[in-house]
């Protein structure tokens, strides 16, 4: 669709605030009988997923107070599933200067990386005031804006 006058985009705005009220009001209407099904789900799933949580809290505390019995082989396996130790690696650094002072002097220029985040706010805020600023520059336009308000049709019409 191509607009060309005021009068027809005065219509396509009618015609989107009615749409767009049609589906607000399609959503709303699925929304509410949705709503009363994924409750009934979780009323009547409720004790399964507690005792679930609990079965899995109760294995994780038997693993944890009987690690010995988890060494080779780290894991029990049964035909429902498996249970014991897995092996896993995070990197904590404790203090990125340290890291930052080791890479520097061994040549890592790849361990950390500088990142410059300018404040905008405090730019725009000079720039305002008159000052030049090098490398930035206060950019004016105008945008077109659509703002829709969501009707449903008279239905007497």
């Amino acid at each position: 669709m191509i607009i060309t006058t005021i009068d027809e985009a005065k219509q396509a705005i009618e015609a989107a605030s009615i749409l767009e009220g049609r589906l607000e009001a399609a959503h709303a209407e699925h929304e509410a009988r949705i709503t009363p099904i994924k409750q009934e789900f979780e009323r009547a799933t409720k004790a399964d997923a507690d005792a679930l949580e609990s079965l899995r809290a109760a294995l994780a505390a038997y693993i944890e107070a009987h690690r010995d019995q988890f060494q080779r082989p780290r894991k029990c396996k049964t035909p429902w599933g498996e249970f014991g130790l897995q092996a896993s690696k995070t990197l904590q650094v404790t203090n990125p200067y340290q890291v930052k002072l080791f890479a520097d002097r061994n040549g890592f220029s790849d361990v950390y990386e500088t990142k410059i985040d300018v404040s905008k706010r405090t730019v725009q805020a000079i720039i305002k005031n008159g000052t030049s600023v090098p490398g930035a520059e206060l950019v004016c336009r105008e945008n077109p804006v659509v703002k829709i308000i969501p009707t449903l049709p008279d239905p007497t019409e």
